[in-house]
């Protein structure tokens, strides 16, 4: 039986996200508050290096595969410890990690729906905001929004998708491919990565991709365009960035619902 030291070791400590953050940060050239306002991610470890990222650059982001939660949980505490994002969650998964969201009492994390019409509700008060940033950038003569950022989570891509009106899928891809610009950004787990849920005009917003262990090579395909992602094992991910043309083979962090608690009510208390 596996003991909790080899379950442990399967993983990338959190510790050294949070360092690698911390370094990404203090090197930035613009200072530690536009760092921050960025929103720096480590989303793994390849062979030789930490692979990061910040919001502006990867656009939106999908988690795909078996254990997404553990990755999705780790990248909103990297955002909670790391940026100014406010975030909004949308779980449909009910999972131990997202429960201490909803309960935290963390002004970061504005808003935590687990129903269909409040979730679809939330898309579109998002998407009235990136409409009223647009009109802010025009009369400021700006390309791009200078500001807190906001990250919509969504837990379970398929869940929301089963809105039969098709109104949860239109926020989505409209969110996608205008949120960026506007600071508004989607990370957005889905289990089963089939063509009908993970679909062409969906994906070619999501140009930032993590691939865990998928059913077949089927959805292997269908994320990152190699069929090994059956294959990997639990810690292990495939990550590609807008810029590579290969993906890379990265472990990444989990942290545990305890500690989750406690990275959390570090940052209520702050």
């Amino acid at each position: 039986m596996e003991n909790k030291n080899e379950r442990v070791h399967r993983f990338l400590p959190f510790s050294e996200c949070a360092q690698t953050l911390r370094q990404t940060i203090a090197a930035d050239t613009e200072g530690e508050e536009a760092a921050l306002q960025k929103g720096y991610l480590c989303l793994g470890k390849s062979e030789n290096e930490y692979v990061t990222t910040n919001l502006h650059g990867m656009g939106h982001l999908i988690v795909a595969g078996a254990g997404n939660a553990r990755m999705l949980n780790n990248l909103m505490l990297q955002l909670l410890r790391f940026s100014t994002a406010e975030l909004r969650l949308i779980d449909f998964s009910c999972g131990a990690e997202y429960s201490l969201y909803g309960n935290s009492g963390c002004s970061a994390v504005s808003s935590v729906t687990t129903e269909l019409p409040r979730s679809i509700a939330l898309l579109k008060s998002t998407i009235t905001e990136m409409e009223n940033r647009y009109k802010q950038m025009v009369a400021n003569r700006q390309t791009r929004y200078v500001g807190r950022r906001i990250v919509v989570v969504i837990t379970e891509l398929a869940a929301l998708l089963c809105d039969k009106s098709g109104e949860a899928e239109r926020c989505i891809i409209r969110l996608a491919q205008k949120g960026r610009a506007a600071g508004i950004h989607l990370i957005v787990a889905v289990q089963s990565p089939e063509t009908s849920v993970l679909t062409g005009i969906i994906k070619c917003n999501f140009t930032t991709r993590v691939c865990l262990k998928t059913a077949n090579k089927r959805q292997s395909l269908n994320v990152v365009n190699i069929r090994d992602a059956r294959q990997l094992k639990s810690g292990w991910a495939y990550v590609t960035l807008p810029a590579s043309s290969q993906p890379l083979l990265c472990k990444y962090a989990h942290v545990s619902p305890r500690n989750t608690q406690k990275l959390i009510a570090k940052k209520t208390e702050a």
